[in-house]
């Protein structure tokens, strides 16, 4: 049952548009607080903002003069838009699923994870991302692979939760 809310008004539809789109579309609201849809719906299209925020600044830097420090300057910050994003948007799409704790950890992992391979990228990029002998390009590609595995993993285990009922 959502926390504050009596028993009738958890089955009753809610006067609110989000609140109805959810319940209608992914679930009872008996297992998972306004907080928690509203949260999630938040991180998902905050998250979404900045993928395209950043998609579309990367394709906008394409038009500059190539190897210049400004070049380099909005590429990264492109970059990071959209390196941040990717794993926001689903870190909300599992908070809006709400399969268990244990899940939510999971996803919290692997946003972490994604942001210290984003913080490895700021910190190197870009005269020691790519350097001969130095590994930081694989290190921060692999991390950050690994973080969005887990990630999609823990979508993945929400979605299972949800729509079989075991949350």
């Amino acid at each position: 049952m959502v926390v504050g809310l009596s028993e009738s008004m958890a089955t009753e539809k809610p006067d609110n548009m989000l609140l109805d789109c959810y319940q209608r579309y992914i679930g009872s609201l008996e297992a998972v607080s306004e907080v928690d849809v509203y949260a999630g719906a938040g991180l998902t299209m905050g998250g979404l903002l900045l993928t395209v925020v950043g998609w579309g600044v990367f394709l906008w830097n394409e038009t500059a003069t190539y190897g210049t420090s400004q070049f380099y300057t909005v590429r990264e910050l492109a970059i990071v838009a959209a390196g941040l994003g990717i794993p926001v948007f689903v870190l909300g799409a599992v908070a809006m699923l709400l399969g268990s704790h244990r899940t939510t950890a999971v996803a919290i992992g692997g946003t972490a994870i994604c942001s210290a391979a984003v913080l490895l990228f700021v910190t190197t990029y870009p005269s020691q991302w790519d350097a001969p002998g130095r590994f930081n390009a694989p290190i921060g590609v692999s991390l950050y692979g690994l973080g969005l595995s887990a990630m999609l993993f823990a979508f993945g285990a929400a979605y299972s939760c949800r729509m079989t009922g075991k949350v």
